[in-house]
């Protein structure tokens, strides 16, 4: 009976083995060529950022839009001594890194490469609906510090302008003014909306402020909008064009270069809503630098498969998303790595999943935040779970009471890591307070039942474990592979096929009886 189970595990294992190389050599095979027979582009773009503090400040880096026509097929970010979080805005959808600086006056370098893909086939020229909120409408019409709405330069130059009462061509007048009316002068131009207006002449920033200026005057709502454009390798720097919202959609302005309703393929969109790229605090030093870079078609995202259209190509997706996927992806693996620790080596943990998850939990806050959080819900946690043993609650109004005492005692934990600028931001309270709260309920469970050497044995057990997750779960270029080869999890599939069959001793075991094996004198064994 056993022999046929193990034929049967084995066959299992071959046919899924096989099902994984059947996938791998469809997708290089059916791996669509490019529309036309035009190339695509592929490029780097490079961030090198140095800044200088005397005390502990917030640095916002606006990075490239990852669901803009340039796909991001890789990012990799280098910053020694500097925590880094990174933020999406929930009114414009654009990503900033947050990095907190050493102060002290030390000197601190953030470095992040991009590597994209321009003409992504087929281009689009349809712009998607975005219907506006009152707030977002009011937001997109005020002035601003650059941008005078509805100055006596701005009354004056629309009251010139030929009249219509269609929002689109009263848009496209306004353009053209600021195309065709107003001189191009980078090194006397004014910068200013006002200034731009009022003189007739303009840098590249000033003439998408006075765009945004007149349209916000006439009841358009506008904003401007920073990038790059690759088409020439070596330094490059941001360019300015303006996003107006007409006929329910934001539509791009390019009044510096003339295009009207449509940018080049080549555009890569950085910030929405301003123009500095690296915002850093009053008093910091700071110097930036930008490099594009043409790439090969093998230099781009290292990954083993080539790219393939529909649902299967994951690597289509925007990079925010490819991170959580390659995370989910790479889940499985933190649970075969946990099943050869249990059953081949011989560590027990609380539960087959909780090492995994616990290292993912860790992968979305910074290692010092993470580390005050897991020591503070274990010993908040565990206070709270005796305290509670008191009053004999049941489980689930005891547990949501833990979480509740945890939550609090998180929230506070996190304000003052922020006070004292040890945390770039709350990412923290995401940590799954829920699994954590569990696993201190069997923590103490074990401890009434089996002692308190075996629960802190499994505790031990289960952080040991949760650090090779973390080390795995964490390696970027493992989840580029399961990213571009979702197919690698029917391996990982198989892999635990033949672990659930291992019936030998484990590690620990031969350790525990090691008397028995070893020679017990001179011709004895």
């Amino acid at each position: 009976m056993m022999v046929k189970e193990q034929k049967r595990t084995l066959w299992a294992v071959f046919g899924l083995v096989l099902v994984a190389a059947a996938a791998m050599v469809a997708r290089r095979v059916l791996a669509p060529k490019p529309v036309g027979g035009a190339p695509h582009g592929f490029w780097r773009l490079r961030y090198e950022v140095d800044v200088r503090t005397d005390r502990p400040e917030r640095l916002y880096v606006s990075l490239p839009d990852d669901a803009g026509p340039a796909g991001i097929r890789r990012e990799a970010f280098s910053r020694p001594g500097l925590a880094m979080d990174i933020q999406r805005s929930p009114r414009t959808g654009g990503r900033s890194a947050v990095l907190l600086t050493p102060g002290k006056g030390r000197n601190a370098r953030f470095a992040a490469e991009f590597d994209l893909q321009t003409r992504m086939p087929p281009p689009k020229r349809s712009f998607p609906q975005s219907k506006l909120t009152t707030a977002d409408r009011q937001r997109n019409l005020q002035p601003e510090a650059n941008i005078q709405v509805g100055g006596p330069a701005a009354n004056k130059t629309l009251a010139g302008l030929p009249a219509t009462r269609d929002s689109a061509e009263r848009l496209q007048k306004i353009f053209e003014y600021c195309w065709t009316s107003l001189a191009s002068d980078e090194l006397s131009g004014r910068s200013t909306a006002a200034g731009a207006l009022g003189t007739g002449s303009a840098t590249e920033t000033g003439r998408a402020r006075a765009m945004v200026a007149l349209c916000r005057t006439a009841g358009i709502p506008a904003r401007v909008v920073a990038g790059f454009s690759l088409d020439h390798p070596g330094p490059t720097q941001p360019l300015a064009w303006v996003q107006a919202h007409v006929n329910s959609a934001w539509i791009p302005y390019d009044p510096a270069r003339g295009y009207a309703r449509f940018l080049p393929d080549n555009r890569v969109t950085v910030r929405t809503g301003g123009l500095e790229i690296v915002r850093a605090p009053a008093g910091a030093i700071v110097h930036f630098r930008y490099f594009a870079e043409r790439l090969d078609d093998g230099e781009t995202t290292g990954a083993l498969g080539a790219p393939t259209a529909g649902i299967t190509d994951l690597t289509r997706l925007p990079i925010g998303m490819q991170t959580v996927l390659a995370v989910l992806l790479l889940l499985p693996v933190g649970a075969m790595i946990t099943a050869v620790f249990r059953n081949m080596i011989g560590i027990s943990t609380f539960g087959t999943f909780t090492p995994a998850l616990l290292a993912l939990s860790f992968l979305y806050s910074d290692l010092l935040t993470g580390l005050v959080v897991f020591v503070l819900v274990l010993a908040i946690g565990l206070a709270a779970r005796a305290m509670l043993e008191r009053l004999k609650l049941l489980m689930v109004p005891r547990l949501s009471v833990m979480l509740t005492v945890i939550v609090l005692c998180l929230v506070m934990a996190v304000s003052i890591l922020d006070s004292l600028g040890l945390t770039p931001s709350a990412n923290a309270v995401i940590f799954p307070m829920v699994i954590m709260t569990m696993l201190v309920e069997r923590f103490y469970v074990c401890r009434e039942e089996d002692g308190a050497k075996t629960a802190w044995k499994l505790l031990g057990g289960t952080v040991a474990v949760a650090s090779c997750c973390l080390l795995v779960l964490g390696w970027r270029e493992l989840g580029r592979a399961f990213l571009s080869l979702p197919e690698l999890e029917l391996l990982v599939a198989s892999a635990l096929l033949l672990i659930g069959r291992y019936s030998r001793y484990r590690l620990t075991e031969l350790i525990r009886f090691r008397d028995l094996v070893l020679p017990t004198g001179p011709g004895g064994a």
